[in-house]
């Protein structure tokens, strides 16, 4: 089982700014701004929350394939710290493995490739606070297309020119989907050189991630609907997958009842 994360999940890019900028087109600083801004507001007001994950993860060889199914209670859960940072702690609770119950209560997703991070840090890659640590192209909608999406292009910038403070450098690529009326992403893809070599052969893990606009509390958040995650290497001969669909998002609530002594 390999494990593979997004990204710090303690919100530490909020000191973003304190390093000295690389020039950035006006264009795209706009957009980094308007999703910071968007980026904030959910690490500060996104509430304790549950959901139904579906995962299927698999590893694929040129002669084997395994495959694991499994149904879980996914959980977000948020600390804020005395200094106003927060700090995201991603848990799940396995309800089902390949369509049974679990043999032990504690038995966790199991599989090939696990993606974590997603939901507490995601999309810190294209917002304004770490925007001298990649380069930027900004690729608008068409004039007389509606339904055109925006597209913000990235790829870390080189290691001499990267500001102290910018998150390790990993030679990772990748492209974010907005919508240009909402200005919310909708599609996330990020492509990463693999640290975990398989028989001396390099890998390429690559992760999309989908959004959707759900309803918390009377608030709208815009939380993954569906996660990929695939790390291949060279020619293929190991291929490792994760495939989840995240569904009935709802509060998480810890409720206390005060049970009267009977004498």
């Amino acid at each position: 089982m390999r494990g593979l994360w997004v990204g710090a999940v303690a919100v530490c890019w909020l000191v973003g700014g304190v390093w000295a900028q690389q020039p950035v087109d006006p264009a795209v600083e706009a957009v980094l701004k308007q999703l910071q801004a968007h980026l904030e507001e959910y690490r500060g007001t996104v509430p304790d929350i549950f959901c139904s994950e579906h995962v299927v993860s698999s590893i694929e060889t040129r002669r084997t394939h395994s495959q694991t199914v499994t149904d879980s209670s996914f959980r977000l859960r948020k600390t804020k710290h005395d200094d106003g940072s927060v700090e995201f702690e991603e848990s799940r609770t396995v309800v089902a493995v390949d369509g049974k119950a679990p043999i032990q209560k504690t038995e966790t997703l199991s599989g090939p490739a696990i993606l974590s991070g997603v939901f507490s840090d995601g999309l810190h890659v294209v917002a304004h606070e770490v925007e001298g640590c990649y380069v930027y192209t900004l690729i608008p909608p068409r004039e007389g297309h509606p339904k055109d999406k925006m597209v913000v292009r990235f790829k870390e910038a080189a290691r001499d020119v990267r500001p102290y403070g910018c998150p390790p450098f990993e030679g990772t690529w990748g492209e974010a989907t907005i919508d240009p009326v909402s200005m919310r992403v909708v599609r996330l893809e990020k492509t990463t050189p693999d640290p975990q070599k398989v028989r001396d052969q390099t890998a390429m893990w690559k992760w999309t991630v989908e959004y959707a606009p759900v309803t918390l509390g009377g608030k709208t958040f815009w939380m993954p609907k569906t996660i990929r995650s695939t790390s291949r290497t060279e020619g293929g001969d190991y291929v490792w997958s994760f495939d989840g669909s995240y569904r009935d998002y709802h509060l998480f609530r810890a409720e206390t009842k005060i049970v009267p002594v009977v004498p």
